[in-house]
């Protein structure tokens, strides 16, 4: 707008100073007797202020000057507050602005003074005196101020140039009407530019919100998969190289007492155990391989960093197909027997399979129960019940041992906090019922169908 209002101004200054200078040849009009010529439209000047001389070259000269001298100081003050706007220069012009606008309205009064084709200039010189003296009561008083010169000057036939008659109610509603126009825009214009900024500055705090909860997101997403990572650490390499410790010492006995058959039978499992955890670790690397290979493909898709999957379902997917869920029960049910000499049955009923996610919580529930069992409880057998119904498989594991207070976890031992938050993930539960005659660990995972 602050252009227009300068293109405005420029135009309406040419176009006014040609046409004084086209109007002024009526001046040239010869005096009988005389250099000097009375000039009919004056009838309030006076014989001191009446006459003007018959050759219009010096009123023309004037117009010129007073012309070129407003433009410039417009052009100069301008230039300026747009540098300032742009940010070109931090020096601003202080006091120098109210200087500014009183040597334009100066100028802009003289050249009225001299022709009434320079009132036209009232109408953009009311955003000047609003943009400089404010939009509140001291930028009103100077634009009313401004109307009334415009409206006097005219009406008292006080130009020098000027076909005017005096008084009349257009020369009073016209101007009138322009000025409450340019006020009105003005105020329209003010509305809108503060609209805007203010829905800038929600689009900055949407756009900060949006960040943060970005961040906040991968933060999250992070956190999750460090617990992820942690979980399948502590279900598979953990569980297997305290395996590995305990058949060491008891090779190490074996071999203290000379029982070297046994020594190599323990031996033979710490090896079989090392061959397992060596095919878990390739496994989480794969997977973790392939979840930051999908973040990146994701980043160059415009989607943002996608994390790994979590939980059962990021497992599932990593691991390779294989048997079902109650063919890989009773390996693990052999494997522990067979290592560990703990006798476990294994149950189906109601009969069914599970696969995928499900199956891949459900077997870490059952991996660690049967661990927990063997290290912590002292039992001589434990059973493994599989029941799969339509909408949800369940899981009960239990020993005979001597049980523990499931409320009284000691530190460090981070087992069944991981059994819980796998349940969770899928969407299922986990209980624990323990007491003197045994432990009883019960897994719900829903299953989609």
């Amino acid at each position: 707008m602050r252009v227009g209002v300068h293109v405005l101004f420029a135009l309406l200054l040419a176009l006014a100073a040609v046409l004084s200078w086209q109007g002024a040849r009526y001046l040239e009009q010869e005096a009988p007797g005389g250099g000097w010529t009375e000039n009919p439209a004056h009838p309030f000047l006076g014989e001191a202020a009446g006459y003007f001389p018959h050759d219009a070259t010096p009123v023309r000269c004037l117009v010129l000057a007073l012309t070129a001298a407003l433009a410039a100081c417009y052009l100069v003050g301008t230039t300026w507050d747009h540098r300032l706007a742009m940010g070109r220069t931090t020096r601003g012009p202080g006091a120098l602005r109210g200087w500014w606008l009183a040597v334009v309205l100066v100028l802009w009064f003289a050249l009225l003074m001299l022709s009434t084709d320079f009132l036209w200039l009232l109408f953009p010189l009311v955003f000047v005196i609003m943009h400089v003296a404010g939009d509140g009561w001291p930028g009103m008083a100077v634009v009313v101020a401004t109307l009334v010169v415009g409206v006097a000057v005219p009406a008292f036939g006080l130009p020098v140039i000027s076909d005017a008659e005096g008084w009349s109610v257009g020369g009073l509603i016209g101007p009138t009407i322009g000025v409450a126009f340019a006020v009105a825009v003005r105020h329209v214009y003010r509305a809108l530019v503060e609209e805007l900024e203010r829905q800038r500055e929600i689009a900055r705090q949407l756009a900060l919100t949006r960040a943060r909860a970005l961040s906040a997101e991968n933060e999250a997403g992070r956190l999750a998969e460090r617990e992820r990572i942690s979980r399948e650490i502590h279900d598979t390499l953990a569980q297997g190289f305290n395996s590995v410790v305990l058949f060491s010492r008891a090779a190490g006995k074996a071999l203290d007492s000379g029982d070297t058959r046994k020594a190599a039978e323990r031996l033979g499992v710490i090896g079989e155990v090392a061959a397992e955890n060596l095919a878990e670790a390739r496994r989480l690397v794969a997977a973790g391989r392939s979840g930051a290979q999908a973040g990146r493909t994701g980043a160059k898709a415009g989607k943002g960093p996608q994390p790994a999957a979590s939980g059962a379902g990021g497992a599932a997917a990593a691991a390779p197909a294989g048997p079902g869920l109650r063919a890989r029960l009773e390996e693990l049910a052999a494997a522990t027997t067979r290592r560990f000499g703990l006798p476990v049955e294994v149950v189906v009923d109601p009969p069914g399979e599970v696969t995928g996610p499900p199956a891949e919580v459900l077997e870490r529930v059952t991996r660690e129960s049967l661990t927990n069992a063997v290290r912590h409880s002292g039992a001589d057998r434990a059973r493994v019940t599989l029941g799969v119904w339509e909408h949800e498989a369940t899981l009960d594991i239990h020993d005979d041992g001597h049980g523990f207070d499931p409320d009284a976890v000691p530190e460090g031992h981070f087992g069944l906090a991981g059994l819980r938050d796998r349940a969770a993930e899928a969407g299922g539960s986990l209980a624990i019922d323990s007491s003197e005659r045994g432990t009883t660990i019960t897994a719900r995972i829903p299953l989609a169908r």
